[in-house]
């Protein structure tokens, strides 16, 4: 595997453990998805950088020639 790939898989396994961390203790407003609300509502700015950055990666390419 690629550089890449292994810190892709170690950033995903570790935002699921935080995920798993968070929701087994009592702290209320910590889950990832909490966290990115309270951003959003903070920060709307962010709503429309994140769906431009997204839209651009997943963006369907034309592929030119044979392939």
């Amino acid at each position: 595997m690629t550089r890449t790939t292994w810190v892709l898989a170690a950033l995903v396994l570790g935002l699921f453990g935080y995920e798993g961390y968070t929701l087994g203790n009592s702290a209320e407003g910590d889950t990832i998805s909490e966290v990115v609300w309270a951003l959003s509502d903070r920060y709307p700015v962010l709503v429309l950088f994140f769906g431009i950055l997204y839209g651009h990666w997943f963006w369907q390419r034309k592929r030119g020639g044979n392939g």
